[in-house]
């Protein structure tokens, strides 16, 4: 393996590790939210919902009582947007990286 290709190999685990890291910390975060507001008795069920709400899944396994429903629907369009931005830094990271490849070809 050549020195170019570790260091690009390098930055694309780099980059997957950060977009992983994000939307990890984002659903921890909407996670404790959740359980501090006592909507959720455990913070696993507060963390599959979080998951599950942020990635637009939507179960409907667990449901927020009235009170809150609209925070549900906040996270959820927080992920969309969370998923679009992080999909465009990615293929900004994989463009150059690929474009030698296209254009050897």
């Amino acid at each position: 393996m050549a020195a170019q290709d570790f260091i690009q190999l390098c930055i694309l685990t780099i980059s997957v590790l950060a977009i992983v890291g994000v939307h990890t910390f984002e659903a921890w975060s909407w996670s404790v939210a959740y359980f501090t507001l006592c909507e959720f008795t455990d913070l696993n069920q507060s963390l599959h919902f979080s998951v599950v709400t942020s990635a637009t899944l939507g179960y409907g396994d667990i449901t927020f009582s009235d009170r809150w429903q609209l925070l549900g629907t906040v996270e959820t369009v927080g992920g969309l947007i969370k998923f679009g931005v992080t999909t465009s830094f990615h293929l900004e990271i994989l463009r150059p990286l690929f474009s030698e490849v296209l254009v050897s070809r």
